[in-house]
């Protein structure tokens, strides 16, 4: 099934808890994620230097069974519906005569309006913790491969890039994270291919 957060059974349940007639119970995953419900058909992006800025070539994300839909270009990250969401972004870099100095990846946080599905930020804790991770897998696989569990581990694990504190109040914004020295190298080692960055929400 798809679908951009599987909406009906969280809504259904938060609809019974409202009314009453029902509880959460103890021993059911609580979802803790970032970026929910997030647009399809609108590409994030990657600025070099604070000057260039990149679209994605291909985003989303494979859950802890291994499982992605090359068609689904939502990027959700973190606990949901009882499994686990990793994100990826994949960014085709140009070819550089100087090498890049700073890079930023920009992403949209979405925001509940009318009726649209939700907000992007769900959890029962004040703030999430969201790091980008280096991405072993060949970044080509990055997002045209529809099952595989270990590139869900590699977006997960590796050296990190950066990192953010994502809060509720982040809701309707782009969220910036500057990628580290150990992140802009790795973009420079790119120039001229493809570059994927991995993600998880903590």
């Amino acid at each position: 099934m798809t679908s951009v957060l599987r909406p009906t059974v969280v809504s259904v349940l938060m609809f019974l808890v409202l009314l009453g007639l029902e509880t959460p119970c103890e021993g059911i995953p609580v979802d803790r994620f970032v970026f929910g419900f997030s647009n399809h058909g609108i590409p994030q992006t990657l600025t070099l230097d604070g000057v260039r800025t990149l679209s994605a070539i291909r985003q989303g994300w494979y859950d802890s069974g291994g499982s992605h839909e090359p068609f689904n270009d939502n990027y959700i990250a973190g606990a949901v519906e009882g499994h686990v969401d990793r994100n990826f972004f994949v960014f085709a870099l140009p070819t550089r005569v100087t090498p890049i100095t700073s890079a930023t990846l920009n992403l949209f946080q979405p925001i509940k309006v009318g009726d649209s599905f939700g907000n992007g930020y769900s959890s029962p804790n004040p703030t999430e913790t969201y790091r980008l991770f280096e991405v072993s897998a060949p970044p080509s696989a990055v997002g045209n491969v529809s099952f595989s569990p270990a590139i869900f581990d590699d977006l997960g694990s590796g050296t990190t890039f950066g990192s953010v504190l994502v809060a509720p109040s982040a809701n309707g914004t782009t969220i910036h994270i500057p990628l580290n020295g150990a992140g802009v190298t790795a973009l420079n080692l790119a120039s001229g291919g493809e570059f994927a960055l991995g993600e998880q929400s903590t």
